[in-house]
């Protein structure tokens, strides 16, 4: 089976074109979510390029914003899909799918046909609740388009019953949608689901809200599954990451997620349902098929003279000497900050965990 060339953030031979969502606050009070573009060919240094989808006209089915999709390629033309969303904070709220192409990578035009997809209610829960996220490849084994969709089942709770869908085409123009890909039962929502094969393993990417804001990845030898927890734990990099799309470059893959903003940018406030784009992780496969995750080697290029790093105590008790400090608690947690004058450095340290730490 061969994946062609498609994601959110999406690749192309040269550059690495990153598509993103971006509130264009015309509206207080909604969200009105557009899509972004930058490029960059080392990951480290990017150029900003023009917006690709503004929000919809009135009573389009993307007039309050055009949410999360993906990008791919097929003979000669770009096209995005995309969640195309209406009636934001009334009970008419919807959600679908909707299509716009492109020549040049760069100015996209909507389809005329959208929205493309609606939720079928006899497979799926109704409308309203979840129709979003597709991801969009080819299915060779199948010689078929597949689409993903972060929905909801109709069986089970709420708050477990989110589920990636499934749709095909031949021409990625007309859509049939099947029973749920993926139904764990573990979450209320399964956000912008990918798939993807990487050394000789298959990996299914979701990201969901229940445990922090965390992108998680199922492992599997067969894209049909079954799907397995990997032992490492399923998280790409902890908490905090979400939304997370790879890129390729035919010997690594990346992800790109964004990280939430706390209030009043403090560490240890409320986080906000918003924030920036993260640095692109580079995903490593263990002998079992979990991942690593490591940085760019272009950023590796960042690294300047010593700086000094000055601890600073939140809770808990420090100790610091020449060349390390002790962070601990007599009870409950600790917690350590670490200030520094230089905005931008390169930053590495080691770890030492006491065994008696919970």
């Amino acid at each position: 089976m061969v994946i062609s060339e498609t994601a959110c953030p999406f690749i192309g031979t040269v550059n690495n074109h990153v598509f993103y969502l971006k509130a264009s606050l015309q509206n207080k009070g909604v969200e009105n979510i557009i899509w972004a573009h930058i490029k960059s060919n080392d990951l480290l240094n990017w150029e900003v390029l023009p917006d690709v989808l503004p929000m919809g006209q009135r009573n389009d089915y993307d007039e309050d914003g055009c949410w999360s999709g993906s990008v791919i390629h097929n003979n000669g033309k770009f096209y995005i899909f995309y969640t195309g969303v209406q009636g934001m904070g009334t009970k008419k709220f919807c959600q679908s799918i909707c299509m716009a192409e492109s020549d040049d990578l760069i100015h996209f035009r909507k389809s005329p046909q959208n929205p493309i997809l609606l939720i079928d209610e006899k497979l799926y829960n109704a409308p309203g609740v979840a129709w979003a996220d597709p991801f969009i490849f080819w299915n060779s084994d199948e010689t078929s388009f597949w689409m993903l969709i972060n929905c909801k089942s109709r069986k089970g709770i709420s708050s477990k019953n989110g589920c990636i869908g499934l749709a095909k085409s031949k021409d990625l123009k007309e859509w049939k949608v099947e029973k749920s890909f993926y139904t764990p039962n573990v979450a209320p929502y399964l956000e912008v689901p990918e798939l993807f094969n990487y050394k000789d393993k298959w990996y299914l990417f979701y990201s969901e809200t229940t445990d922090f804001c965390m992108t998680h990845y199922r492992l599997s030898d067969n894209f049909r599954g079954p799907w397995r927890i990997p032992e490492q734990g399923d998280g790409i990099d902890g908490s905090e990451l979400y939304g997370s799309k790879t890129i390729f470059d035919n010997n690594y893959r990346y992800a790109l997620g964004w990280i939430r903003r706390k209030e009043d940018n403090k560490d240890s406030r409320q986080a906000l349902w918003g924030g920036a784009l993260g640095i692109p992780r580079k995903l490593i496969p263990r002998d079992d098929g979990s991942l690593k995750v490591y940085y760019p080697e272009s950023w590796k290029t960042i690294k300047k003279k010593k700086i000094i790093l000055k601890p600073k105590c939140i809770f808990g008790n420090l100790d610091v000497s020449k060349d390390n400090f002790k962070l601990s608690a007599s009870e409950g947690a600790a917690l350590s900050l670490c200030e520094a004058e230089q905005n931008n450095f390169y930053f590495s340290c080691k770890i030492k965990i006491n065994e008696a730490t919970l």
